[in-house]
């Protein structure tokens, strides 16, 4: 009969003072499911350099890679050249009807929405810095602003933000840093994301003269949800794999019967993440 294996946790290396070095192994042991663009390597170490074509491949294992083990990353040249046309696109239409009024484009942002920008107005806002907000305490950690910097490239990539190929190179480029710039985390006060990524890319047009549009393509939308999101993710991988081993040793340690773990309940149980525990520790 197949039963659930506790008993080899007895010799387990895993102690209370050990916990938090077996649960940065197991991160870096488990492959991250549903996604077939790369693996990622172990923790610290970069792997082949990544190179972005679509949307679809920015995949947790490619946020792995390049967020927590810092592996280089590149947009590839024709995805480059379409962004460029999709910019081409909005600026045509743009041309084509003077009359609209669009958000951040021809019009302010802020409380300020229903003035149309003058010319010079509009050239000052292109180049001021993105900061408007108020922000302090600790700092996020670099992990969770590099995924930052990932995410807001995803709409990016995909020539949904009319961005030009310039600026999505700059910020791409911004993952080569071996620090990022200090994201506090509290006194998030503003609308939607807009405090946390101004901090994060007050300076891009002091280094890249910006076009119309593309200080909303930078303030807008919500990358940092979907850092934390992604992080939290990657993180309970390692984390539930730990944990199956502790419950291993602590059903041992209560001596409860192998046969409540035997994988010929499986038809009682009708849950696929039972039947996945059972089967990863059988003997």
């Amino acid at each position: 009969m197949t039963v659930f294996s506790r008993r080899k946790f007895l010799k387990s290396s895993i102690v209370a003072s050990s916990l938090p070095l077996a649960a940065s192994k197991a991160m870096a042991e488990v492959k991250v499911q549903d996604s077939p663009a790369i693996e990622a390597g172990p923790i610290g170490k970069p792997s082949a350099p990544i190179v972005i074509k679509t949307r679809r491949d920015f995949t947790p294992d490619v946020y792995r890679c390049v967020c927590w083990n810092h592996t280089p990353m590149t947009i590839a040249p024709e995805t480059l050249t379409a962004i460029d046309a999709s910019r081409a696109e909005f600026l045509q239409f743009l041309k084509a009807h003077p009359e609209l009024n669009i958000y951040g484009v021809n019009i302010h942002s802020g409380d300020w929405a229903k003035k149309r920008l003058s010319k010079d107005e509009l050239n000052s806002y292109l180049r001021q810095g993105l900061n408007t907000g108020v922000s302090f305490g600790d700092p996020l950690p670099d992990r969770i602003v590099r995924g930052i910097v990932m995410a807001r490239l995803v709409g990016m990539v995909s020539g949904n933000s009319a961005s030009s190929s310039g600026l999505t190179k700059h910020i791409c480029k911004m993952l080569d840093n071996p620090v990022q710039p200090k994201v506090p985390r509290e006194g998030q006060g503003g609308a939607g994301e807009v405090c946390p990524l101004g901090i994060l890319f007050d300076n891009i047009p002091r280094e890249i003269e910006l076009g119309v549009k593309e200080p909303m393509t930078l303030i807008n939308g919500h990358p940092t949800a979907t850092s934390l999101c992604l992080d939290g993710y990657l993180r309970s991988v390692g984390t539930i794999k730990l944990c199956e081993e502790i419950f291993a040793l602590a059903a041992d340690g209560l001596q409860a019967p192998d046969e409540h773990f035997s994988a010929q309940l499986e038809a009682c149980w009708d849950d696929p993440t039972k039947f996945a525990v059972s089967r990863h520790f059988a003997v």
